[in-house]
């Protein structure tokens, strides 16, 4: 089982991490969210309400997906339907630790892919 310490960055940066499946030490499935609170990238004109057993959180970016799949880590974006908008994407990593950097970089980095128009 991977080391979920990478996680665990995400979640003090204060993004919400969602495992899907299980506990965090367990899940090789995450759904990530970035509550309107935490200063980084947002999209304009997108807004998200998350319901927990806590309240409401109130979100101002796109949410994505971590995943382990076929032995790579997978970032996912895709807000948009039938094709692809701006921002989404979708890029496999070899291990956690560089999967959970392209988060970091796509919620708070200032030249994120967040807002970019698909090529």
């Amino acid at each position: 089982m991977p080391n979920k310490e990478p996680i665990q960055r995400l979640m003090q940066l204060g993004l919400v991490v969602l495992p899907l499946g299980g506990a965090i030490e367990e899940a090789e499935s995450f759904t990530l969210f970035k509550p309107e609170s935490v200063q980084g990238n947002t999209r304009p004109d997108w807004e998200y309400t998350l319901e927990t057993e806590e309240g409401e959180i109130h979100c101002d970016a796109p949410c994505g997906t971590l995943d382990l799949l076929q032995g790579q880590w997978v970032f996912c974006v895709h807000e948009y339907s039938p094709n692809a908008g701006p921002g989404d994407f979708c890029q496999g990593y070899g291990c956690l630790e560089q999967a959970t950097e392209a988060v970091r970089h796509y919620y708070f980095d200032p030249d994120s892919a967040m807002n970019r128009q698909p090529e």
